[in-house]
């Protein structure tokens, strides 16, 4: 059993695997990962059993695009060795008939994807020609899940005329009387934080694209009153409203406008990469703990968390931002990419 220390704040947020079936032209459009060979299931389900002996029983599965893997069985095995919260970033490609089979494994929350309702530019965007099926990722989330749904939209300067069709969508799905659940709809600055970033194009993307928080909370303004609600999550970067006039909550996530300021006592997570690379914190050097034993990737768990006050001590105003390591967290070593 774990112990009985009340841990109940810290979560696993678990990048499975560095493939995924889009290529935004904004995070990896060629595709690059790291040139190694990514955890397999039994290895990620061994480090769920060890973070839950450590204490944690919370989990964020993320990617790449993590519903390439089998998710039902991952799911359903982390219920089973006893989580009790399990949230999953996707793109939406899966569509809603996945959404339900995983929500019956055991999923208890759900964050899509999406930046236009317009089929041309979603595949421009994306380069993949699936977006009836995202949509509908959306719809059955807010209707199956009682916790919030979260529709997370990338803001660019040219995607900013994307904005009203996107709140009204919001507006419509929560609108509907058989949901369970509700959406938010979370603006997301453009960060350098993926493979792209290290080209040319990127460094221009982001010259010409990069939109502040400023110019995003005017936007919002133009729909209606933005009241302060209470944090969904715990990410000091990420700011929520109600627009009453629009009957929709909307979240503004701005880490460059906000110096990439990392999260401190704020933030509980616990990092993994897909090739098993761990940290409390993207400013710690993380450890590999692919191939360690049970009973030690424990040990480096329950030394994390304990860490955590450490680092906020010795690190008070350390930021987010990795210099010349973009895309660690979800590829791994961006360093040594290669096509896959």
């Amino acid at each position: 059993m774990p112990d009985t220390q009340d841990l109940s704040q810290f979560f696993l947020r678990f990048a499975i695997t560095p493939k995924c079936n889009f290529r935004c032209y904004y995070c990896n459009p060629e595709g690059k990962m790291e040139n190694a060979q990514p955890l397999d299931d039994e290895s990620i389900l061994q480090i769920m059993k060890a973070g839950f002996m450590a204490g944690v029983n919370r989990a964020h599965w993320t990617g790449g695009e993590p519903t390439l893997k089998d998710m039902q069985k991952l799911i359903s095995e982390t219920k089973r060795i006893g989580y009790a919260e399990q949230v999953l970033t996707t793109n939406g490609s899966c569509g809603g008939d996945y959404v339900k089979e995983m929500a019956d494994a055991g999923l208890n929350r759900l964050i899509i994807s999406l930046d236009t309702l317009d089929p041309g530019r979603f595949k421009q965007i994306t380069k993949r020609d699936c977006l009836e099926d995202v949509i509908d990722t959306i719809k059955t989330a807010v209707e199956i899940f009682e916790e919030p749904t979260k529709m997370n939209v990338v803001y660019l300067d040219g995607t900013r005329s994307e904005l009203p069709e996107l709140i009204k969508l919001g507006g419509v799905i929560n609108a509907n009387p058989k949901n369970k659940g509700t959406l938010i709809v979370k603006l997301i600055e453009m960060t350098e934080m993926n493979p792209v970033f290290f080209t040319e194009n990127g460094k221009q993307l982001y010259e010409q694209q990069h939109t502040g928080r400023e110019v995003m909370r005017k936007e919002l303004e133009r729909f209606g009153t933005l009241e302060p609600v209470k944090a969904v999550g715990n990410n000091p970067n990420t700011h929520y409203f109600y627009i009453p006039e629009a009957g929709i909550k909307v979240g503004m996530i701005n880490i460059p406008s906000q110096d990439y300021r990392c999260g401190g006592k704020g933030c509980a997570k616990i990092r993994l990469n897909p090739y098993g690379m761990i940290a409390v914190c993207v400013n710690q050097k993380p450890i590999n703990i692919n191939g360690m034993s049970e009973e030690r990737q424990t040990g480096v768990i329950k030394g994390l968390m304990s860490y955590r006050d450490v680092i906020d001590k010795e690190m008070p105003h350390r930021k987010h931002k990795q210099q010349g390591n973009f895309g660690y967290w979800r590829f791994g070593n961006c360093g040594n990419l290669q096509n896959k």
